[in-house]
């Protein structure tokens, strides 16, 4: 029974992953738009400003990494990328994610596996199986936590890059694992540090 359950839960992230990738490829013009901010005059550059930036709550918090151009930028002018409609289904797709969050919580107890030492007395494809089915737990509820925040700069009107654009099983060497882990992370060490 568990093991079904387990399939089912992968089924259900791998298609909430296909979706997800849909959307980030229908605005891909967003990472570009991102790349090329707009230029803020030097008039916009206050304390004032500056501590809006440092303390806006979505982005504070847990959200994803934008530059301050790019926040300055977007308090005259809202992002244009997505429509109301848009927003409205990421929130509904975040919803659904917490309700998966919340089978998988109730239903399998990968935690119970790791705290217990249980696992100690398990084959080593079972041990396996847990430990897949923690990774995927944890890539849940990063992805819960930062789509949230994301979610709440969208309907501030602030436009912030997607932290987790890609499913943890959908990485196949460290390399894209690290873009897509914390991908507004990447994008600004990209920008100011190489």
């Amino acid at each position: 029974m568990t093991t079904i359950g387990q399939i089912i839960t992968l089924i259900l992230m791998k298609r909430n992953t296909f979706a997800t990738a849909q959307a980030v490829l229908q605005g891909k013009h967003a990472t570009e738009c991102y790349r090329q901010e707009k230029s803020v005059g030097i008039d916009k550059f206050s304390y004032a400003l500056y501590l809006c930036y440092l303390l806006f709550a979505p982005l504070y918090i847990a959200g994803p990494i934008i530059s301050f151009n790019a926040f300055a930028s977007q308090l005259d002018t809202p992002q244009k990328s997505y429509t109301l409609k848009q927003v409205v289904w990421y929130g509904f797709r975040w919803v659904l994610s917490l309700f998966l969050m919340e089978i998988m919580t109730h239903f399998f107890y990968y935690n119970a596996f790791a705290i217990s030492g249980i696992w100690k007395q398990l084959s080593p494809m079972e041990v396996f199986i847990v430990g897949y089915g923690v990774l995927n737990f944890m890539w849940l509820k990063f992805f819960l936590i930062w789509r949230y925040f994301r979610f709440w700069a969208l309907v501030s009107g602030i436009e912030a890059p997607e932290n987790m654009p890609r499913c943890i099983n959908n990485c196949y060497n460290l390399e894209s694992f690290w873009k897509n882990w914390h991908a507004s992370f990447n994008k600004w060490l990209v920008r100011y540090k190489f």
